[in-house]
């Protein structure tokens, strides 16, 4: 998320090396614990790091 506004899980996916449906579970978790937030459904859902 470094340099960037926002990202997809398709983004970090590729970028960790994951299958974009486990990195969605991870972004998921990261999302509960509140170190980032989602915005969006499905395939329109962006990622943003906590303010």
């Amino acid at each position: 998320m470094k340099g960037r506004e926002f990202v997809k899980a398709r983004d970090v996916a590729e970028a960790i090396n994951l299958k974009p449906s486990r990195t969605r579970d991870y972004l998921g978790e990261l999302v509960k614990e509140g170190l980032i937030t989602s915005e969006g459904s499905n395939r329109n859902r962006i990622y943003r790091l906590k303010k």
